[in-house]
């Protein structure tokens, strides 16, 4: 099988290189099939790259764990100024307990994930060193 060349007098699209790449790589591991067309968009093919660089210890897991504990951090001090308006006892109602209920509830579900996250970056670190 015939690797495909890029378009003569136009730029690869992302597709192309992802294919070109494939091939090269399946024709050095002995294979002849061509890599299939992922199901879709480009958002899609980048998610399963990083996990299949995960997976395959090609990569990084580290600044992905980072990036996340950054807007979970980011997300909670949000939440906090925005319910410091709610609490005031001159604003509080029915609507206001609702949505402070709400807002303590995603507080918690982010202090879990903030608490898996540094799990997680523990021992990606402390595997990387031992």
């Amino acid at each position: 099988m015939i690797a495909p060349q890029p378009r003569p007098g136009k730029y690869q699209t992302a597709w192309e290189t992802c294919k070109i790449a494939g091939m090269a790589r399946a024709k050095a591991l002995g294979r002849t099939a061509a890599p299939a067309r992922p199901a879709g968009g480009d958002g899609a093919r980048v998610g399963r790259h990083a996990g299949r660089s995960v997976a395959e210890d090609q990569g990084p897991l580290e600044p992905f764990l980072v990036v996340g504990l950054i807007a979970c951090v980011r997300r909670i001090l949000v939440i906090s100024l925005e319910t410091f308006n709610v609490i005031q006892p001159d604003k509080w109602t029915a609507q206001s307990a609702q949505l402070f209920q709400a807002a303590m509830t995603e507080l918690g579900v982010l202090a879990g994930l903030v608490v898996v996250m540094v799990g997680a970056i523990f021992f990606v670190r402390r595997m990387r060193l031992g």
